[in-house]
C-alpha cells in the first residue's frame, strides 16, 4: 500500500489541500511528516502558506491562512 503526504491549509472561508509527496512507503511517509512539520512549526501560517502556494503555483484561496494540518493518507 502507497502512502501520500496531504496538507491542508486553512482560512476562515475556505480550505486548500497540496499532495507534498506521494508513492511512499509508510516509514518514508512518517519521516516526510517529520520534516514538513519542522518546517511549518518554525513559520508563521501565512508565511508557509504563501510558500506552498508559490511551490504548486497555486491560486490564493479566499482569506488569510490560519491553521494548517499534515497527515500521511493511503493513496
Amino acid at each position: 500500500m502507497s502512502m501520500l503526504l496531504a496538507i491542508t491549509f486553512c482560512s476562515v472561508l475556505t480550505c486548500e489541500e497540496y499532495v507534498v509527496d506521494h508513492n511512499l512507503t509508510r516509514s518514508d511517509c512518517i519521516g516526510r511528516l517529520q520534516e514538513e512539520r519542522k518546517f511549518l512549526m518554525s513559520k508563521p501560517v501565512e508565511e508557509a502558506y504563501q510558500e506552498y502556494m508559490t511551490l504548486f503555483k497555486a491560486e490564493h484561496m479566499d482569506g488569510e491562512a490560519v491553521d494548517w494540518e499534515i497527515n500521511c493518507v493511503e493513496g
